[in-house]
């Protein structure tokens, strides 16, 4: 049966009323001066003219839609897609939880540990559970920094993934950032950068912050990249690094930060980038067409994006 043009009208508006407006059926009655039943019988009629559509989907099944296109679109291994909550600290407390829930998995891995706010929140997290006799070594991909935050002290942050996975901490006794690149040469001569370096070699798995650009200024950014970030237009980073839009690295006009080579950190079995809930979209494309990174945790509504 062919419907009228004004049954079609009739039929979507009260449709829209209902699905879109979140009226309830009496609502819709005395607003149009109908009765309910006949409203009742108004929205059966629109699904079964096709005018209202009912799917029914799983998130899980949505989640692994989103996964299965970025492991075909970057070549990823993995990962995992995080419902997206009403505030950002919410967001980031769930990334964290799914690192932690996650390292049971790492039992006599050497593990490496970024740095940064969603670093500081899995640290947090990990606090709060009982400890696992996981007996792993911890070692930081960068040095401490000199600045006053906890998620910037990779000493502390080792300090707790150890203690809370039974582990053996690896403590670096280098600043992240030095004066020029005559001093990266010197602690680079040095047996404790040699011995950090072999540790790196020995790592399977990695866990990396992903960071926007631009962030929040500081001095060694300034050093090490001048204009160059703005120029080669940068879009996020990794530890220290920063890369463009086509996931390509920029490289620094003076080194001067002291951090685990890309060569080696690209190198290692599982390569976990962990991205909060305030990364922008494209800092995340980027980060993933570095081909740095093995698995991702992040936000359904940023990976949508990606």
């Amino acid at each position: 049966m062919a419907l009228s043009n004004d049954k079609i009208e009739k039929l979507v508006k009260i449709a829209s009323m209902y699905y879109e407006e979140n009226k309830n059926q009496n609502e819709i009655a005395r607003s149009l001066g109908i009765s309910r039943p006949l409203v009742s019988r108004y929205l059966t009629e629109a699904r079964e003219f096709g005018i209202v559509k009912i799917q029914i989907q799983s998130p899980i099944e949505e989640r692994k839609i989103i996964l299965d296109r970025l492991q075909e679109k970057y070549g990823i291994r993995g990962g995992a897609v995080i419902e997206t909550s009403e505030n950002v600290v919410d967001t980031n407390r769930d990334i964290a939880d799914c690192i932690v829930k996650g390292l049971k998995d790492t039992a006599g891995m050497q593990i490496g540990i970024g740095w940064g706010s969603i670093i500081g929140t899995i640290a947090d997290r990990l606090n709060q559970v009982p400890a696992r006799m996981l007996h792993t070594k911890v070692y930081p991909l960068v040095g401490n920094s000199g600045v006053f935050n906890r998620d910037y002290h990779t000493s502390e942050i080792v300090r707790i993934f150890a203690e809370r996975t039974s582990g053996q901490p690896v403590y670096w006794y280098v600043p992240a950032f030095v004066d020029s690149s005559d001093e990266i040469r010197r602690l680079k001569e040095l047996d404790s950068y040699k011995q950090m370096e072999s540790g790196w070699k020995s790592i399977k798995i990695a866990f990396v912050n992903i960071g926007n650009y631009p962030s929040v200024p500081d001095f060694a950014t300034a050093a090490s990249y001048g204009s160059r970030l703005i120029e080669q237009k940068a879009v996020g980073k990794l530890l220290c690094y920063y890369y463009d839009s086509s996931g390509r690295f920029i490289k620094p006009h003076m080194e001067c930060t002291m951090q685990i080579p890309l060569e080696i950190l690209s190198k290692r079995k599982f390569v976990v980038g962990v991205c909060g809930a305030n990364v922008s979209p494209k800092a995340l494309a980027g980060a993933l067409k570095t081909g740095v990174f093995t698995h991702i945790v992040a936000a359904k509504n940023i990976l949508e994006q990606v």
